[in-house]
């Protein structure tokens, strides 16, 4: 089996190589004098918020080039194996019962093919071993959050979107620590309602977790 995934490894390599998505140096997501270039968060998130329920928010990097460009190609041109690059940087995490990660609506996943919290959750998980669970589910918005002029905007378009998934042990949350998962942190607004779902249901913290913070 090794071997197998040695060769597949070499076949992706030859036939679909990487190239920086900075430069376009060929070799790796970030070639190494742009992967210089990131810079980390290291200070817990304050979220300007009137009711949190998230108990604590933390970020990999500061939400601009190069990592905004990865985000990006992870999102719109269905990179997948950016998740995994990103979660190499994630030298340690918040200590947490399980992981979780913020739900996209089922029409953005079809149409995206994936969501790609679940999959930076499911290389966390993975990496620290830690159980990944699909805990919440989101109904198409009226429109992108990214579309939303103000904190206010964002709450009313947000609000009773979230909700949990109909499949869910709610065992696995009473008096559990969840880690959530998203690839960026704005203003907080969508961990926040994530949060309270969990919370509601019985979950002691909700850390918020994410890769990148900034507008």
């Amino acid at each position: 089996m090794k071997y197998f995934d040695s060769f597949c490894a070499l076949w992706l390599d030859i036939f679909f190589p990487r190239f920086c998505v900075r430069c376009g140096q060929m070799g790796e997501f970030l070639c190494n004098r742009c992967e210089r270039q990131i810079k980390k968060y290291h200070a817990p998130i304050v979220l300007d918020l009137e009711k949190l329920s998230v108990d604590e928010a933390k970020a990999l990097f500061y939400y601009e080039s190069p990592v905004s460009l990865l985000i990006q190609a992870l999102k719109f041109q269905s990179v997948k194996d950016i998740a995994n690059y990103l979660i190499k940087f994630a030298d340690q995490i918040p200590s947490c019962d399980v992981i979780a990660f913020t739900p996209s609506s089922k029409e953005r996943e079809d149409k995206r093919g994936f969501n790609q919290a679940q999959l930076l959750a499911q290389e966390l998980a993975l990496k620290y071993g830690k159980r990944c669970l699909n805990l919440l589910a989101k109904k198409q918005l009226k429109k992108s959050q990214v579309d939303c002029k103000s904190r206010a905007e964002r709450l009313r378009n947000l609000s009773g979107s979230i909700f949990l998934d109909k499949k869910v042990d709610l065992n696995l949350i009473k008096n559990k620590t969840i880690l959530l998962v998203d690839d960026v942190i704005t203003t907080g607004t969508t961990m926040n309602e994530c949060a309270l779902v969990l919370k509601l249901a019985g979950a002691k913290r909700v850390v918020a977790w994410a890769v990148a913070h900034g507008s």
